[in-house]
């Protein structure tokens, strides 16, 4: 090399060295500028406190000073760490970035259902029914803050509803809108949007499954099947015969319901909602704890028509109002509640309550998660006080974690 170009190197170096050392002067200076600030800031508020409170301990300000003094010097030291391992990561600045797409991508793949994926692999490119479930959920903190002060339950209830159809609204909008689109297309069809769980239900193709798998607001993708949520019991008869001048069953007494109704707590103005198989509510024990409620059930337009409850459980998902059961469990629940012993014997715990019926059961004991979500918004929509649905179904995924848990 040239002794000219020797001149130049040595000059380039030198330079760079000063603006190093500028740059690293600067950084200090402003973080030791800003530790100063925060020092007379805390400080200020210690000693402002402390006047206003002279019954303060001298060794809690002195135990507060030696903490400031700690938080102080602790992020001091990051600071310097994280200027020493930025000039590290200046060579390889292309590989951490690569780095962390990657890391981004992989954290916001949409989780497709186990047995949604298998569907997927072998089914053509037909209609799936789905459960599409955001990623974010309403704050509960924030609902407890906008109700903290009202006492009214009615009117409570009303904000918790509201805020929570708010918030679906809002966050759903990219997705009904894409869903739309693909609807126009023929690829979807039977689109509808939850509140309770800010989800949606609808029926794609694969095509859309996947397409849907790119938007970063979703967590899960499900499949919406029919389940068996019921066993096949409800042929076993009812042995249990009153042993008391009350004409009850014992399970009644069993649980002390009775010391309850001498309190006065019978279930008068109470609403009970039973998600089920329906109600046989002609019978005697229950055709006076009917829920009345209305609903343009003659297509005329006008919600003037009694109803007792919905049927969700059909293959058109805005239902109807027939909640006749043809299953029999249903009923049963129901005469759990507010069974009044009309035709004998008194087997309800609540004898006094209101009856909603909510079926989201069919004859054969099955039903799809939507119903069971449709259900639900429609007894708290219409003013239930109490849920109740004795229901379950089998999980293969789960199912097979236990048996894992339990061979080990």
């Amino acid at each position: 090399m040239r002794p000219c170009a020797r001149s130049v190197v040595a000059i380039v170096r030198a330079r760079k060295r000063v603006v190093n050392r500028f740059i690293i002067n600067l950084y200090f200076n402003r973080i030791l500028k800003t530790h100063i600030v925060s020092i007379l800031f805390v400080g200020a508020k210690i000693i402002i406190f402390f006047q206003y409170s002279t019954q303060m301990p001298i060794k809690y300000l002195f135990l507060m000073l030696i903490y400031i003094s700690l938080k102080v010097a602790i992020s001091f030291f990051l600071s310097i760490f994280a200027l020493y391992i930025s000039k590290i990561m200046k060579k390889n600045i292309f590989i951490i970035a690569a780095l962390f797409l990657v890391c981004c991508i992989a954290s916001a793949q949409v989780k497709i259902e186990p047995e949604l994926q298998q569907l997927l692999n072998s089914k053509s490119n037909e209609m799936i029914s789905i459960n599409i479930i955001s990623k974010v959920q309403i704050d509960a903190t924030l609902l407890k803050s906008k109700t903290f002060l009202i006492k009214d339950a009615e009117i409570r209830k009303g904000i918790i509803i509201n805020e929570l159809k708010d918030y679906s609204e809002r966050t759903q909008i990219d997705i009904i809108k894409f869903l739309r689109t693909e609807e126009s297309n023929g690829c979807v069809a039977n689109i509808k949007s939850h509140w309770i769980a800010n989800s949606i239900c609808c029926d794609a193709t694969k095509d859309v499954i996947k397409k849907l798998t790119q938007f970063d607001n979703i967590d899960i993708i499900g499949l919406n099947q029919e389940v068996i949520l019921l066993c096949n019991d409800n042929n076993v008869a009812l042995t249990e015969e009153p042993l008391n001048q009350m004409n009850a069953t014992p399970h009644v007494f069993q649980i002390n319901a009775d010391d309850v109704w001498n309190l006065g707590y019978t279930g008068k103005n109470v609403v009970v909602a039973v998600l089920d198989s329906g109600t046989n509510f002609d019978h005697y024990d229950l055709k006076d704890h009917l829920w009345i409620g209305y609903a343009d059930t003659d297509g005329d337009g006008e919600e003037d028509d009694i109803i007792y409850g919905w049927n969700f459980a059909t293959k058109n998902s805005d239902g109807n109002s027939n909640i006749k059961d043809d299953y029999g469990h249903g009923t049963h629940c129901a005469g759990i509640v507010c069974g009044d012993g009309t035709a004998g014997n008194t087997t309800g715990i609540a004898p006094d309550a209101s009856l909603m019926t909510v079926k989201i059961v069919n004859r054969v004991g099955g039903g799809t998660p939507e119903q069971m979500i449709s259900g639900v918004e429609f007894a708290i929509e219409n003013g239930a006080d109490i849920l109740s649905m004795s229901l379950g179904f089998k999980n293969n995924q789960i199912m097979a974690e236990v048996d894992a848990i339990c061979r080990n």
